[in-house]
């Protein structure tokens, strides 16, 4: 905001200190609840007050030449507003020594006009008005203006009363008081006395209104309230450096006009100072112009004042703040003074002319008010977008896991996963060989991702997410002879995406389950806790972040139908918080949700090879409902958001012994995904397979994998392919002798038709650029030596080529001594590497003992 641009009628404000200030020492009465400001010595009442006017109206002249004179006494020059703020208001006091009744003091200030041929002509405005602020800028009638111009030449001879006469017409029969003076501060200036004037005497004015972007009537929310009080101090911004009284009229008038883009019902703009005192009302002048409620107007609720904490508000946020508190809505006659309301203020320091040409600091408090305070429309549908999102996440992480858990190939057996390597504690020895080791590198190794088709290190969330416990009093392999066990894990899922507003994002929960098998049944509990955080950005200045938490239980099942065959099910119930932020308007809001799951689910072999003639068939597939709600909060409305997810995979496989030795095994996937509810919806269809030839005797090993994947979602479509061989030559018995491998890849071929089922949702993938289809070459080439006793010593070479350019050069040897222990100490190079202009080295020594 710039320095002063957005302080109202800050030169008529200039002017009003100067024209009450020349009467200070005879304002400084302070009854009536006009608190003198700090430095103020308050003056003695006048000999004559307006009360005696009323009583006597021959001394009529001699209170207006009191006047006069005192004005005319004063010589120093000031222009402090809290002063001139003081001045004013014991002036408007009713009762007191300057207004009684019909005797009240108002000034006209002359400005140059022009007429309907554009000529330029004298005229008047009225500055002060003690009786009616809202005539304050308003421009009398040129005949009226005429007749007080020419009494106040002439005052005090003749004496009063003089008549107000309409155009042309005759005398009206009004009697007053005008007294001219030349003000240091101002010029030429009319002092009223005991004058009624009034809207008669007034013209009706076309004046130019401004065209601001958010006018009073957009006002729906605190970033579009933010935004009229910005566009008011840009339209006040070539007012205040042309100095143009009569311009400044004109826009005073502009902001109080309830047809106008400044004011619409409850809508309006205040000026006030720091010391209380409001020095302009766009609503309600007569009431709070020149007075200071600041020891009065208080917060319905908290009983708080609420213009001392609009000042400090103001003081302590240079870029302007927003103020909470409850208070009569006087549009809407059903409300009371308990209704919130919030106010966007912002305090404006500049320097101005002052005495023998230094310069004082003048600060203003402008601002304007809403009633309500709702959330801002595109946060709202973007806080029910998050809703949904997180619901739908967190709903899918704990079918997945407990769907992983109830799928277990055995689930019977103790178990601990870290980072993906598994640990059988039944027998002390890992399923895959590797259950535990270390690893010291001179360099972090990046591994080749084939799902993102880019290198990554493995990270802590890595590490996280692919841990996992299971702990089992179960014996047997098929988990069928009864038993309990405890089993934990967690998941991760993030997404960016962009449709009315762009989001990023992520989901994250843990779980903890335990179940119980008789027979053919199990039966289980599990409690997971999902907490989620995102932001969304609607435009360039419209940020907010959302966070979620939910603490939920899950009763889950799985009946064994036949061999190979089973459906299980899973309920959820949930509760826990929502919170949505926006800082640059200051909105915080919290509030509880709820959330209920419901899912079911077969896997198994569903046809063999003699059924069909060619292939063993197994089939996985499972529906997710789930609905979320949150309360209403602060603003923002109550939400309900669903999300209905079907998945569905089929994969056919067989094995062929071929006569002359070695075997053929053709397999093919098919997957489908259905989407639908208040996040996004799509649809995703992925096809894959392959055929693999191998010879155990021969060592030699053929393998070709292909796979596609279309996903859509609304308007948007996603594609991606892959195509992959290899060739492998094996060493002999114990690893000795030759060995080869040669993997040619185009596209992602790893996942085969698996990718749609793991992804968080199909309609994240149309919000992705379409997949580069970069080619990639594996080749490496070792000969195994047997060493003393029963260790092998391997030394290897290899290549990764890259389309896009890259290399990696890999050279090393593994080391096995024996079967428990195994080292392997392996040097690289990297070439090519993205926004690196220097090949990269490193040397990685990775040991594995198994027990």
């Amino acid at each position: 905001m710039k320095a002063l641009s957005s302080m109202l009628f800050l030169g008529c404000m200039l002017v009003l200190a100067a024209l009450i200030s020349d009467v200070r020492p005879a304002l400084g009465q302070s009854e009536g609840g006009c608190p003198i400001p700090e430095g103020v010595t308050p003056s003695p009442a006048p000999s004559v007050t307006a009360k005696e006017v009323e009583a006597d109206p021959n001394k009529l002249e001699e209170f207006a030449l009191l006047v006069r004179d005192e004005s005319n006494r004063v010589t120093q020059l000031v222009t402090n507003l809290s002063e001139a703020s003081y001045a004013g208001c014991v002036l408007r006091q009713e009762g007191e020594p300057w207004h009684y009744g019909s005797t009240y003091i108002a000034s006209v200030i002359p400005v140059l006009t022009t007429d309907a041929d554009g000529n330029p002509t004298p005229g008047g405005r009225v500055f002060f008005h003690a009786k009616d602020m809202t005539f304050g800028g308003r421009r009398l009638k040129d005949s009226v203006f005429l007749d007080i111009a020419t009494a106040a030449v002439l005052s005090p001879s003749p004496s009063p009363p003089f008549f107000l006469k309409p155009d042309g017409g005759p005398l009206m029969g009004i009697p007053g008081y005008a007294v001219g003076y030349i003000s240091q501060n101002v010029g030429p200036t009319i002092l009223l006395v005991g004058l009624d004037l009034n809207e008669s005497h007034l013209v009706q004015e076309t004046v130019d209104l401004g065209r601001p972007a958010i006018t009073a009537r957009d006002v729906v929310d605190r970033r579009t309230l933010k935004a009229f009080v910005h566009e008011a101090a840009a339209y006040f911004e070539p007012i205040n450096a042309s100095g143009d009284l009569d311009v400044a009229s004109k826009a005073k008038i502009a902001f109080r006009d309830p047809n106008g883009p400044w004011r619409a019902g409850p809508v309006y703009l205040f000026v006030m100072l720091d010391t209380g005192y409001t020095i302009f009302h766009g609503a309600f002048p007569d009431r709070f112009e020149l007075q200071i409620p600041t020891t009065t107007l208080r917060d319905a609720v908290t009983d708080e004042l609420i213009l001392e904490k609009i000042i400090k508000v103001a003081k302590a946020n240079p870029e302007g703040g927003f103020v909470e508190y409850h208070f009569d809505n006087p549009e809407d006659p059903n409300d009371d003074a308990r209704t919130p309301k919030v106010t966007y203020v912002v305090q404006i320091t500049r320097d101005f002319p002052g005495p023998d040409g230094t310069t004082v600091p003048v600060s203003t408090i402008i601002g304007a008010g809403i009633y309500g305070d709702p959330v801002p429309q595109e946060s709202a549908v973007a806080a029910a977008d998050w809703l949904a999102r997180f619901g739908r996440a967190a709903a899918s992480q704990a079918v997945d896991m407990i769907g992983g858990r109830l799928s277990s190939t055995s689930p019977g057996k103790s178990q601990l996963k870290i980072a993906g390597r598994t640990l059988n504690l039944d027998d002390y020895r890992s399923s895959d060989g590797q259950a535990a080791g270390f690893t010291a590198s001179a360099h972090v190794p990046d591994f080749w991702d084939d799902a993102e088709g880019t290198f990554r290190s493995l990270s802590a969330r890595d590490l996280l997410l692919g841990s996992s416990f299971q702990l089992t009093s179960m014996s047997g392999e098929s988990g069928m002879g009864g038993g309990a066990a405890i089993w934990g894990q967690a998941a991760h899922t993030a997404f960016d995406t962009g449709n009315n507003v762009s989001w990023d994002g992520s989901v994250t929960t843990g779980m903890l389950g335990a179940d119980y098998t008789w027979g053919k049944v199990l039966a289980g509990l599990a409690v997971s806790h999902s907490i989620g955080d995102g932001g969304f950005e609607a435009a360039a200045d419209v940020k907010s972040e959302m966070e979620s938490s939910l603490t939920s239980v899950h009763p889950y099942f799985r009946v064994t139908l036949a061999e190979g065959m089973s459906a299980w099910g899973v309920a959820g119930y949930g509760t826990g918080e929502m919170s949505l932020k926006e800082d640059d308007i200051d909105k915080e809001v919290e509030t509880d949700i709820t959330m209920t799951t419901g899912a079911l689910g077969v896997r198994g072999d569903v046809l063999s090879a003699s059924q069909t003639g060619f292939m063993d068939v197994a089939v996985k597939s499972d529906v997710l409902l789930m609905r979320i709600e949150s309360d209403a909060k602060d603003g923002l409305a109550a939400i309900s958001a669903e999300g209905n997810q079907v998945r569905l995979g089929v994969e056919g496989f067989r094995t062929i012994v071929m006569e002359a030795g070695g075997e053929l095994r053709p397999s093919v996937e098919l997957g489908m995904r259905y989407e639908s509810g208040d996040a996004e919806q799509g649809t995703g269809f992925e096809v894959g397979g392959g055929v693999r030839y191998s010879n155990p005797g021969s060592g030699v090993s053929v393998e070709v994998r292909g796979r596609a994947l279309v996903a859509s979602g609304g308007d948007d479509e996603y594609k991606d392919w892959g195509i992959s061989g290899s060739v492998r030559v094996r060493p002999g018995a114990m690893g000795k002798g030759f060995s080869l491998s040669l993997a040619p890849s185009w596209g992602v071929v790893s996942s085969g038709a698996r990718s749609l089922w793991r992804q968080s949702s199909v309609a994240l993938l149309t919000a992705r650029a379409e997949s580069v289809n970069a080619g990639r070459l594996n080749a490496e080439m070792g000969y195994g030596l047997r060493m003393p006793g029963r260790a092998l010593l391997t030394p290897y070479a290899g290549v990764t080529l890259l389309s896009e350019g890259g290399r990696d050069w890999r050279m090393g040897w593994r080391y096995n001594l024996g079967p428990s222990v195994r080292l392997n100490l392996e040097g690289i190079r990297r070439e090519g590497i993205q926004d690196r202009d220097a090949p990269d080295h490193g040397v990685t020594l990775q040991g594995t003992v198994r027990w």
